[in-house]
């Protein structure tokens, strides 16, 4: 079996099997890309304080996803954010405190939306 055009190569010991694969970076310009997200959320961020009032790093990552993906769940939403599903759910309520953002539809199925003021 081969992977990425090479031949996997097996160390067997008494007690151990080691896998070697030949791995390439197939994707080289992968910091430049999370930079250019970083800065879109930055600079979505800043719209958004200026229009809401401060919000969190956090908060912010939140509501750029939002925009992205208004059917993403809580738990792939802490995924992307970095933060436990808790702490996704309580910058929702505050975001919904503030009325910045409201739940259209059920709670499986529905969808985020972003108020514009």
């Amino acid at each position: 079996m081969k992977y990425n055009q090479s031949q996997p190569v097996f160390n067997i010991d008494f007690d151990s099997t080691i896998l070697h694969l030949n791995v390439e970076d197939t994707d080289k310009d992968t910091d430049k890309d999370t930079d250019t997200v970083r800065t879109q959320i930055e600079d979505w961020g800043e719209k958004w304080g200026e229009r809401r009032g401060e919000f969190s790093e956090k908060q912010k990552a939140i509501l750029y996803e939002l925009q992205q993906y208004p059917f993403i769940t809580t738990s792939h939403l802490a995924e992307k954010v970095g933060i436990n599903q808790r702490n996704i759910k309580r910058n929702l309520d505050i975001l919904k405190q503030k009325q910045v953002i409201n739940r259209i539809g059920p709670a499986k199925g529905g969808r985020w939306e972003i108020i514009y003021l």
